[in-house]
């Protein structure tokens, strides 16, 4: 339980620092320079401004100095964070029962700490896709280009003898969204889809990268008729499809063989 409390509070951390990257992205300012400051008043924040989750309540969701609100955007993300990273490292006490701290002391089950560390980076990548595409309707390749590099990096270090297979996943991912850019020229998607559809790929591989495809697209179609039935959008509105991928990528990476155990059963294969 203490371990669980622990990467709760660090997941927080990494969800404050993505709220930081995003904002930062948005508005074309580097994320490694300068102090974090109010979007309103540009002030700079001090510590106690930047406790995540518990300053947005202790400040009553108003900036300390020009006093004017602060979105629940921020808190949400970073309990995302939390809840994220605490269900990755579920899924590592599956081989590692004792958990985090032993296993690192003790200096076992190498392979899985590093599965984890790489499942965190996934998820933190996820998290800022979902959050940036959901806003402004944009998947920057800021954030998905050097996901690629780095993910491909782990894969290969982790997963030597299937990286063949998730070369030719991210060819696949890429490959099905660029198709239809170039059936629609660029109507139906835009550029940013074929990256995400890569990145995809190297995250979960063949065929994991089709289960994630499949369950995007049904969540989607799901939630677009919600949408138009509770006339939050039309049949004209644009609604961001990145969010709907980036939410499948995550599900399929933590819960895939669960998932398709779920669907062999469905349909009887």
């Amino acid at each position: 339980m203490f371990e669980y409390i622990i990467i709760f509070i660090f997941g927080t951390i990494v969800g404050s620092f993505l709220n930081a990257l995003v904002w930062r992205l948005s508005v074309g300012e580097s994320v490694l320079h300068g102090r974090s400051y109010c979007t309103d008043c540009h002030t700079s924040l001090n510590a106690g401004d930047l406790i995540p989750l518990l300053s947005f309540f202790l400040l009553r969701r108003r900036c300390r100095y020009c006093r004017s609100n602060i979105s629940w955007r921020y808190p949400i993300i970073e309990a995302c964070g939390g809840l994220l990273f605490v269900l990755a490292y579920s899924i590592f006490l599956k081989t590692a029962p004792d958990g985090l701290a032993q296993s690192l002391l003790l200096g076992e089950h190498g392979r899985d700490i590093l599965l984890l560390i790489r499942n965190w980076f996934f998820i933190s990548v996820l998290l800022a896709l979902f959050y940036y595409d959901l806003r402004w309707s944009l998947l920057p390749d800021s954030i998905t280009l050097p996901a690629i590099v780095i993910g491909l990096v782990f894969q290969l270090i982790l997963l030597p003898q299937q990286f063949l297979f998730i070369i030719i996943a991210a060819l696949v991912g890429a490959g099905f969204f660029a198709a239809q850019y170039l059936l629609s020229r660029g109507a139906w998607i835009g550029g940013g889809d074929i990256r995400l559809g890569a990145l995809m790929g190297v995250m979960l591989g063949w065929p994991g990268v089709l289960l994630a495809l499949f369950v995007a697209y049904i969540v989607g179609a799901a939630g677009a008729i919600v949408l138009l039935a509770l006339k939050l959008k039309d049949r004209k509105s644009a609604i961001p499809f990145g969010p709907f991928l980036a939410g499948a990528t995550g599900m399929v990476l933590l819960y895939g063989d669960q998932l398709m155990s779920v669907i062999r059963n469905w349909y009887g294969i």
